[in-house]
């Protein structure tokens, strides 16, 4: 008798397989087009030393900027990344430390970006990331909304109803 309940389960769970599937290629979907707006809204932000904005959580490259967002997914610590990208050049004059002004980046010429280059800042961009102040909340607040909270509760409707369909059959 267990063993037949275990089998239905596991029927189940292989019959919503392919609905599973398409949840995650909508998932990925989001994910990618979520990270290349991190990318372009804060590619260039400045670590803070007390933060979780770092080597290891950050939007400088698009797979560091996935992985960031697919953390994020699970609950964690994607506030305090917020809060870290909100951070103004004040704030961090309040902590000792420094950051380029935002204006800096908006290269137009050859040889700003030269100027830049000769300084490090290219390969080591340190922007204040608060300049767009209102972005990470509203970034942030809309992924938490759309990826933590409606698809991973498309993922458990999809597996419920594979097993209500189990159980009719």
């Amino acid at each position: 008798r267990f063993l037949r309940e275990l089998n239905r389960l596991f029927m189940c769970l292989l019959s919503s397989i392919p609905k599973l599937y398409n949840v995650m290629m909508i998932l990925g979907l989001f994910l990618v087009l979520f990270s290349i707006l991190g990318m372009s809204l804060f590619g260039t932000a400045k670590f803070p030393d007390d933060g979780t904005l770092d080597v290891h959580g950050n939007f400088q490259t698009f797979w560091r900027s996935f992985i960031t967002l697919f953390r994020a997914s699970t609950g964690e610590a994607w506030n305090e990344v917020m809060h870290d990208l909100a951070k103004t050049e004040q704030d961090y004059f309040v902590a000792g430390d420094w950051c380029t002004p935002q204006g800096l980046f908006k290269l137009e010429t050859e040889e700003e970006y030269l100027t830049l280059k000769e300084k490090c800042l290219i390969e080591n961009p340190n922007a204040c990331p608060g300049a767009w102040n209102p972005f990470p909340a509203i970034f942030w607040v809309a992924y938490t909304n759309l990826i933590t909270f409606m698809i991973m509760n498309l993922v458990v409707a999809v597996i419920l109803e594979g097993y209500e369909e189990g159980k009719a059959e």
